[in-house]
């Protein structure tokens, strides 16, 4: 790989049981870090400046999920009190669901809230969540690209309830801080 001044890059460091160490952007200037025991170094080149939408849509709008469970638009107050920090995109169970930008996946499950989900990490800091998946199919650590495919909407976790719609519940942060996805998005 060779280095140029005027580009970009960006460190992911995978450390022993799925601890991630986010890297700061470089500019063609490495110098030497010694981790405690990494598993994997990967080094990304910065190239796709925005998100694309994780679901194929027939229009530009997309369908926000609004039912007797609540809206599913970001912000929305829970009646627990805290904020929805990702966006329900209506979708039929089975619909499959690509990577809204390019890094590295880690598919999960748990019982409540997401169900089963794929966390990707991005090079540039940034994180995507895909949530309540039928399934997913990616192994932990799979590099993706962005448009790959990575599951299929489902309603595994708090979206098994007869009264939610089938979505998927999509969230990027930025630096572990959620952020509105309908922005960031073309």
């Amino acid at each position: 790989m060779a280095f140029s001044v005027r580009d970009h890059y960006f460190l992911l460091y995978i450390m022993k049981q799925w601890h991630i160490i986010i890297g700061s952007a470089l500019t063609a200037a490495l110098g030497v870090v010694v981790l405690h025991q990494p598993v994997s170094l990967a080094l990304y080149k910065i190239k796709e400046p925005y998100f694309q939408c994780p679901l194929k849509a027939e229009s530009k709008k997309l369908a926000i999920r609004n039912d007797l469970k609540g809206s599913g638009d970001f912000g929305a107050k829970r009646r627990n009190g805290r904020s929805h920090s990702g966006i329900d995109i209506l979708a039929e169970i089975g619909t499959p669901v690509y990577a809204a930008k390019s890094g590295i996946a880690f598919p999960g499950n748990v019982p409540t809230g997401y169900g089963k989900y794929v966390m990707i990490y991005h090079p540039d800091g940034f994180q995507t969540i895909y949530g309540h998946l039928l399934n997913y199919i990616v192994r932990p650590t799979q590099k993706v690209r962005q448009g790959e495919r990575i599951g299929y909407v489902g309603k595994t976790g708090n979206a098994v309830y007869r009264s939610v719609q089938p979505h998927l519940h999509f969230e990027i942060k930025d630096k572990g801080d959620p952020r509105d996805p309908k922005p960031l998005m073309r």
